[in-house]
């Protein structure tokens, strides 16, 4: 599949508790031209784009993660830490 439009540089930041899922998510976005941050869950999310030095354009969570965190959870955490409208 071919993006109509060019991401390039665009920063994707993709939650998932399923490391089969991180793969082919991130595999695709990197395929569209998408800078990929992956994570397991709200935690590791929030360390790998501490390094970035920058906020997600973009954020494609699970809603069931481990440790009984949510989704909606892990969202309403980024957007908390970072201005993400």
């Amino acid at each position: 599949m071919k993006a109509s439009r060019n991401f390039t540089g665009k920063l994707v930041v993709v939650i998932d508790d399923d490391d089969r899922v991180l793969d082919a998510t991130s595999g695709l976005l990197r395929s569209w031209g998408f800078r990929v941050v992956t994570a397991l869950d709200f935690d590791g999310a929030l360390r790998q784009l501490a390094g970035t030095g920058r906020r997600p354009d973009l954020i494609v969570c699970d809603y069931r993660l481990s440790k009984g965190q949510t989704g909606v959870d892990a969202i309403a955490g980024l957007r908390g830490a970072f201005e993400i409208p």
